[in-house]
């Protein structure tokens, strides 16, 4: 639902992805209906739109079985310089 909300968004402003900075994207672990897109699934279509995953904010964990359930994803531009460091330092 939430990714339906952020395309409505951009739309109302005249705005593309081509456009955005930064994206954060409600995402699943598990497919929770059958348009629902798994986090792995999510990274690499956002990557073939020239974004990155940055951070993971608020994993939700299912009571059942402790299992990863969902989580929100911020995504920014992959030419960002942030990138370009792959050391932990």
């Amino acid at each position: 639902m939430r990714r339906k909300l952020i395309g409505w968004w951009l739309a109302l402003y005249g705005l593309t992805l081509e456009q955005t900075a930064v994206l954060i994207v409600e995402d699943n672990n598990f497919l929770i209906d059958r348009d629902a897109l798994t986090f792995p699934e999510m990274f690499e279509k956002l990557a073939r739109r020239g974004f990155r995953c940055f951070d993971m904010l608020d994993p939700m964990n299912r009571p059942a079985d402790g299992a990863l359930w969902q989580m929100d994803l911020v995504f920014l531009r992959a030419d960002r310089p942030d990138f370009q460091v792959n050391s932990y330092q």
